[in-house]
């Protein structure tokens, strides 16, 4: 076992990385400090372990503490400790943010503790697939070498495969992670709605497109962008994408900012393809 575990702002991911952590008998669950009483129990009672705490300022020393909360809310959240005079020399206190780098916690240092990041790269929508499909998930870690070493052995031993991150690089690295994840969801929403001006329901939309989501998302995996990339752009087909863009204008105007938006990178793929007429791209960069 590696210590006392304290959790703040035990949400979806406090509370699946608390019940793990606790199975595995890698940390004695401690405090569990949420914005409620009664969010604080449920978080106890998912986890199977710890006990809710009022406040930041009944929070009890501890030999790790996790700051799980939103990232507006951790440097607060840091703040609040030092005041509650919960730190210990040696304690070390970590955020999960995938944004923001272990500097933001750069206070908490004055007071004897080490202090990182570990970020770990998941999509935490449901909190019971979350805890039965943590293991193999990459931890992008970052901060004082004693918080990495204790870190990287406490997610190593739930499953999580750690990696260095530059803290300076971390925007750069989450933003990409908004494109894959969150504006993946975003695009599926906009073909959603397309779809459905052709008279198609949202679960006939999303069930039509299943099939040929899993085998692009496949192909990007197995043969990257250049060999995924089909459709009109990719063979150079102007009077198709001019038409579509069309009747975007007509109807949606953020959809056709975002349709020109992505076929303007989509026409740089096709470009290194080599695959489709010259003239054709080019006619096509015109156009969008």
């Amino acid at each position: 076992m590696l210590g006392k575990l304290n959790i703040i702002g035990c949400g979806v991911v406090g509370k699946t990385l608390g019940a793990l952590w606790n199975e595995s008998s890698v940390f004695a669950i401690q405090d569990i400090c949420n914005q409620s009483e009664a969010s604080g129990s449920a978080a106890v009672g998912f986890i199977g372990a710890g006990k809710v705490v009022a406040s930041l300022d009944s929070v009890s020393a501890a030999d790790v503490m996790a700051i799980t909360v939103s990232d507006d809310a951790i440097e607060n959240v840091a703040s609040r400790l030092i005041s509650s005079g919960a730190i210990t020399p040696g304690v070390i206190i970590f955020h999960c943010s995938g944004a923001l780098s272990s500097e933001i916690l750069s206070d908490l240092r004055s007071f004897g503790a080490n202090v990182a990041s570990a970020h770990p790269v998941k999509s935490f929508s449901d909190l019971e697939e979350s805890r039965r499909s943590f293991p193999g998930t990459k931890i992008a870690i970052e901060g004082d070498d004693q918080a990495v070493e204790l870190l990287s052995r406490a997610f190593e031993a739930i499953g999580g495969v750690v990696f260095r991150i530059d803290p300076s690089a971390k925007m750069f690295y989450h933003t990409g992670l908004v494109f894959a994840c969150n504006y993946l969801t975003a695009l599926m929403e906009c073909a959603v709605e397309t779809c459905g001006k052709a008279g198609l329901n949202r679960t006939d939309s999303l069930a039509l497109m299943q099939p040929l989501v899993r085998e692009t998302i496949e192909a990007i995996f197995a043969r990257g962008t250049e060999g995924a990339l089909t459709g009109p752009v990719a063979r150079g087909e102007a009077q198709v994408v001019s038409k579509q863009l069309e009747l975007l204008r007509e109807w949606k105007g953020e959809f056709a900012s975002l349709y020109s938006g992505l076929g303007r990178i989509a026409l740089d793929i096709a470009e290194r393809k080599e695959t489709a007429n010259a003239e054709r791209l080019a006619k096509l960069r015109e156009i969008i």
